[in-house]
């Protein structure tokens, strides 16, 4: 019956294909359609020939027949498959044999670069025994530098796992393109029975990934759960105070796992909590540095955490002062957390933490804790670091009281610009500040290193653009020398503050200042008085006020024999002249004066000699004049 069926057909490709392509083989039917016009060789859009398609489906009598047509035994797909890569994908032991009987290439990649053997293991394929013994290159990594012990691992069998094991040519220590090794892997970590036989047959624990982790690093990340693996990864060679690239040791990163944990509100954090415990009875290296200098003990600091504190600090090893890189020890950033955090900040100052350490920029905490309240109350600007650890909430002024009390403070020291500390209090006007900061003992006649006290600190540095801020500016002026700060305090060029304020400030201040009595004659260190300043200024109303309170100053000569009024006559501020002569300043110098003055007003000479020509009325011209012909003779003006 099918001879006649076939006979009443005629050959064609459509029915050679499904001739092949039937699951029973019918020899008679393949070669009754079959004609040499015919292309055998004709592919896919996947480049998939007849061998490919037979292959996967385990035809091997049509597999055998394409053979002998010609076939090539190595052609390859898109992906660069041969058959022996289809015949895995059958998972047919009997095509497979076959395959590599008849010479089929088991050390061929794929696009890939994976061979036959790596896709039979990672499927879990029957064939992979089979390709096991008759592969060469058993070390191949595709591209993603995995070998078959990934693949083995990937797939889950034990008995795969085993198989490629019990092959001592596999190297078991293949580090991949991520530069992980297979005890880097998640299906490990999960899987004790796993990770303990891989360890017993020669995996290296010690080996490090792209961060410098070892496997213990991994093997910590399920807690104390991974206990027993743990162990076993010590056991095999791993210490438990290596280092990472970031310088941080389990311990480190266990306590990041905890802390994470406790901020999701996960119910892992017991577990993280149980391994911290774990880890400090192998006599871990608590005092480790990482790459910021810090301890272990700085970050549960900063988490507030108390059982973890408290777990810490009883172990009584830690460096409580220990500076960090950016030289902050734990107290500070305990302290940054304001007064809410007194609790943790209590603990730390039980155990000897020191108030007065200096970090790199030379500030305290105690600096710190000032900048902070000038900044939120007073709006300072402040370093941009300090600004971002702090938090407006916080309350920094209760904490800096409590430190000032409970502690040593030395409030002697300057801040870290060499200045004391309540200088920028007073610049603020922070007057509840300078108040606390008086009380518990800070020194208002403390000098800075140019020697000037907060008089003139304030006088060179305030604001007085606009009249509230003037007001407040002389009301703190008066009452800092109601207190009794000394506004005869002289800075290393011998100025008192009356000095600086006529050179810098208005007359509102000079007033203010010559109303607290000074001593009105002081001298610089060049031997000159207010008045000469006032010369510099070239501010009549200002010498006018001045003289009102002491009418003798405006006859001083200074170190070099000068009077104030020659210094105005030679500056050509001849209003000022008008004015000193107005008061009765003397018009002879009778002092001796420097060779080298003499020399140096030369080039003003001219300034002298005009002198007439500035009188407002026939008084001051006489008066002038005068003045002319006698510096004329002084100093020698032809």
């Amino acid at each position: 019956m099918l001879k006649k069926l076939i006979k009443s057909n005629k050959p064609s490709k459509e029915n050679l294909i499904n001739a092949l392509l039937n699951p029973v083989f019918n020899q008679e039917e393949v070669d009754f359609n079959y004609t040499e016009d015919i292309n055998l060789n004709e592919k896919n859009e996947q480049k998939e020939s007849l061998l490919h398609i037979s292959a996967r489906n385990a035809y091997l009598e049509s597999f055998k027949w394409l053979l002998k047509q010609g076939l090539g035994l190595e052609d390859q797909t898109l992906n660069k498959e041969t058959p022996l890569f289809y015949a895995v994908k059958s998972n047919n032991y009997t095509m497979m044999k076959f395959l590599i009987e008849e010479g089929a290439n088991t050390n061929h990649k794929n696009i890939y670069n994976r061979t036959a053997l790596q896709e039979a293991v990672i499927e879990g394929n029957k064939t992979y025994k089979l390709l096991l013994e008759n592969t060469n290159d058993l070390n191949n990594k595709d591209i993603y530098g995995n070998n078959l012990i990934f693949d083995a691992v990937s797939n889950g069998s034990n008995e795969i796992v085993n198989s490629i094991l019990k092959n001592k040519k596999i190297d078991i220590n293949c580090i991949n393109n991520d530069k992980n090794t297979i005890l880097h892997k998640e299906s490990v970590l999960k899987n004790h029975e796993l990770a303990l036989n891989l360890l017993e047959n020669g995996a290296n624990p010690t080996l490090v990934d792209k961060d410098g982790k070892n496997f213990l690093f991994y093997a910590i990340l399920n807690g104390i759960e991974n206990e027993l693996i743990i162990d076993k990864a010590i056991e095999y060679g791993c210490e438990v105070n290596y280092k990472d690239f970031e310088e941080k040791t389990v311990l480190n990163h266990v306590v990041s796992l905890y802390l994470k944990a406790r901020r999701d509100n996960s119910n892992e954090d017991e577990s993280f909590f149980k391994l911290i415990k774990k880890l400090i009875s192998y006599d871990i290296n608590v005092n480790s540095l990482d790459k910021k200098e810090e301890t272990v003990l700085f970050e549960a600091i900063r988490s507030e955490d108390n059982q973890l504190i408290n777990l810490f600090l009883n172990l009584n090893v830690f460096n409580i002062n220990h500076k960090n890189i950016e030289g902050q020890t734990i107290l500070s950033e305990a302290c940054f957390k304001g007064f809410e955090n007194i609790e943790i900040i209590e603990k730390l100052l039980s155990f000897g933490a020191d108030v007065n350490i200096r970090d790199n920029e030379d500030s305290t905490i105690i600096e710190k804790l000032i900048e902070l309240i000038l900044h939120y109350q007073n709006q300072k600007k402040i370093d941009s670091k300090l600004l971002l650890k702090s938090h407006i909430e916080h309350n920094y002024y209760d904490l800096l009281e409590y430190l000032l009390k409970n502690t040593k403070v030395d409030l002697k020291k300057y801040n870290s610009k060499s200045k004391p500390l309540f200088f920028d209090v007073v610049l603020y006007y922070n007057f509840e500040l300078f108040k606390l900061l008086k009380y518990y003992g800070i020194n208002i006649n403390q000098k800075d290193l140019e020697h000037c006290n907060v008089i003139f600190y304030l006088i060179k540095n305030a604001h007085t653009e606009n009249p509230k801020k003037q007001k407040l500016y002389l009301t703190t002026l008066q009452n800092l020398i109601n207190l009794g700060v000394n506004i005869n305090e002289k800075d290393e060029n011998g100025a008192s503050a009356l000095h600086i304020a006529i050179l810098d400030k208005g007359i509102y201040t000079v007033k203010l200042l010559l109303n607290a009595k000074p001593n009105y004659k002081a001298t610089d260190n060049k031997g000159r008085t207010i008045i000469h300043n006032v010369v510099w200024k070239d501010c009549s109303r200002t010498f006018r006020l001045i003289n009102s309170y002491d009418n003798t100053i405006v006859n001083k000569a200074d170190t070099f024999g000068i009077l104030p009024i020659n210094y105005a006559a030679f500056m050509g501020k001849y209003d000022l002249v008008i004015t000193m002569l107005d008061e009765y300043a003397h018009i002879n110098n009778t002092n001796k004066i420097d060779k080298k003055m003499l020399e140096f007003f030369k080039k003003y000479h001219k300034n002298i000699l005009t002198l007439p020509e500035h009188a407002k009325n026939a008084v001051d011209e006489k008066n002038l004049k005068l003045l002319k012909e006698t510096m004329k003779k002084e100093f020698f003006i032809i």
